[in-house]
């Protein structure tokens, strides 16, 4: 896996920085993907489920 050479930080502020530019979308995507694998690890799948569904 290539990696870049800025630390994870600051790769983070540009993703979202990018997000910010792009569309408010392209963040509640990651968020959602975030929350999607910790509800999963977590036993909670359910509970991600309502919430991405509202």
């Amino acid at each position: 896996m290539h990696r870049e050479a800025e630390p994870a930080p600051g790769n983070t502020q540009v993703i979202v920085g990018i997000g910010l530019n792009n569309s408010k979308k392209f963040i509640a995507i990651m968020i959602a993907a975030v929350l999607i694998l910790v509800g999963v690890n977590l036993g909670v799948a359910d509970l991600i489920h309502k919430i991405l569904v509202g």
